[in-house]
């Protein structure tokens, strides 16, 4: 049995939730959704992106726990130690980890992030650990 966790980056609106939902239908998470009420409603507070970050690994560890076969987890993870908790995981629970970089065409995003926000994600983006 061959354990699979996708660590899906980019800048909002490429499309990181969508390819999640489609890789993992059922145990796709973000710290997006710490900020989701149960009507489906969002509201973002930037106070709490720690929580919202330790929300989504506490997620993520507990379908590794029970065993869960593939594992996506969407974020922007601008910079690589962002998904340095994930990696660490991913070991402790025998998961093999696929890092998907999406970038490209820019989508309507879910949020309604600003073009500025976006272009800030997109200038820090740190594509290995050289730069």
């Amino acid at each position: 049995m061959i354990l699979r966790l996708f660590l899906i980056r980019g800048p909002s609106g490429v499309g990181k939730t969508t390819l999640a939902r489609f890789l993992a239908p059922n145990s796709n998470f973000a710290a997006d959704m710490f900020f989701e009420d149960k009507n489906g409603g969002y509201k973002f507070d930037p106070t709490q992106l720690p929580q919202a970050h330790q929300y989504c690994q506490g997620l993520t560890e507990l379908a590794m726990t029970n065993k869960v076969l593939v594992i996506a987890v969407h974020n922007t993870f601008v910079k690589r130690w962002e998904m340095e908790a994930y990696y660490n995981l991913a070991r402790e629970h025998g998961y093999i980890v696929h890092e998907i970089l999406i970038t490209g065409e820019r989508y309507k995003n879910l949020h309604d992030v600003s073009n500025e926000a976006i272009d800030r994600q997109v200038n820090n983006l740190q594509l290995w650990k050289g730069n």
